[in-house]
């Protein structure tokens, strides 16, 4: 089980001193993976900026074939931000660490006079740990292979989207979920899983470049599972729900006789109900 405390407090209360550990060794070769927060708001529709960045970092790792272990932050603070508002950062970025099974391994904060806009700039560096006979990719995928969007699309874009505009909606899952349980349902019940794709820019980016490698490619687009509250908000917006940016959901790439198998594990698996065969190929 992963660690919980409070990760930017502990960073504040040490006037900026970094937190350092020494990692025991892992089990396999090492994924890594960085991301960098600074033009998102603190918070959005029922989101945050701190659990959408745990959130995003775990499934790049789990896209990878790799299993989330740990996670640092590096944060800038603008020292007049409101106290309770850091404070749900806070608690949401454990939070989601526990979920993803992740621990902190190292950190460090900075305060900013009026810096940043959004009151709040992170820094994520996080690590996962590769099975030693891991093979997937575009590369595997081919004709009669079927794509399973595992959750909802455009949420967490959509209601980053949204809150700039100053639009007063709620979206629930804005800050979307680490899909480890989906994940690992999907690939010990279904064998082999071409490609695991997580379409942080859009889902329509992520299967326009599959589209490029393989013009096969037929997209149900009204099988893409998208939340109603989403669909409402990107049509006021103006914006199309699968161009928005994603923190919770990942595109599977199976062979088409493994789709039924694919969508059994996935709909038991928490976060992945709504998983549906968006196209063929």
């Amino acid at each position: 089980m992963a660690q919980t405390y409070s990760i930017l407090s502990d960073l504040r209360a040490n006037a900026g001193a970094p937190m350092q550990r020494v990692l025991p060794q892992p089990g396999g070769p090492l994924a890594v993976t960085t991301l960098t927060m600074c033009d998102v708001p603190m918070s959005f529709g029922s989101g945050c900026i701190g659990r959408a960045a745990v959130n995003i970092v775990a499934n790049r790792l789990l896209a990878m074939g790799a299993t989330p272990r740990y996670v640092s932050v590096g944060a800038v603070v603008d020292c007049d931000i409101n106290a309770q508002l850091l404070e749900v950062v806070d608690r949401s970025m454990a939070d989601a660490a526990v979920q993803a099974e992740m621990e902190f391994a190292s950190g460090q904060s900075v305060q900013g006079l009026s810096e940043p806009h959004t009151g709040l700039d992170l820094t994520l560096t996080a690590m996962g740990v590769m099975p030693p006979d891991m093979e997937m990719g575009m590369e595997h995928i081919d004709r009669g292979d079927v794509i399973i969007a595992l959750a909802e699309v455009g949420t967490y874009g959509t209601a980053v989207a949204a809150s700039r505009r100053n639009m007063l909606t709620v979206i629930e899952g804005a800050d979307g979920n680490a899909l480890c349980d989906g994940v690992h349902a999907l690939m010990r019940d279904v064998t082999p899983v071409k490609c695991l794709i997580f379409p942080e820019h859009g889902v329509n980016e992520a299967l326009h470049a599959i589209a490029a490698e393989h013009p096969s490619l037929q997209t149900d687009y009204h099988a893409i599972p998208v939340n109603e509250a989403v669909r409402a908000a990107a049509d006021i917006l103006g914006v199309d729900a699968d161009d928005m940016p994603c923190a919770g959901t990942m595109l599977a790439v199976v062979r088409g006789s493994d789709a039924a198998r694919a969508l059994k594990a996935l709909h038991s698996a928490p976060y992945c109900g709504s998983a549906a065969v968006i196209a063929h190929l």
